[in-house]
């Protein structure tokens, strides 16, 4: 769990519910650097959104440029179902501790 990312997704305006709890689900996962792992089923059964509304409400949260897909996969088998490297986009968000992404 990362406390500065929590704090810094409590202060983010997403502009929906669902998109803000999204985002609160990744910043739970975050590491010091900014960046979780988790994967859509594992947002999909903490948020109890389906998996159509986590996969909106994450593309409509890198349109918004609060995230970004690093374009790194982790898992077992570095393919397609491996999770995606996100990194929460600390800039939208002046008081926050966490590093901005580059």
């Amino acid at each position: 769990m990362s406390i500065p990312a929590l704090n810094w997704a409590r202060l983010v305006i997403t502009g929906s519910a669902s998109r803000k709890a999204v985002l609160y689900c990744l910043a739970n996962y975050a590491n010091e650097y900014g960046e979780a792992y988790p994967s859509v089923d594992r947002i999909v059964s903490e948020t109890e959104l389906n998996r159509k509304t986590v996969l909106d409400a994450m593309r409509e949260l890198a349109d918004l440029g609060i995230i970004q897909d690093t374009g790194r996969r982790v898992g077992q088998t570095n393919g397609i179902r491996d999770r995606k490297s996100t990194r929460l986009n600390s800039s939208h968000v002046s008081e926050s501790r966490m590093p901005s992404s580059a």
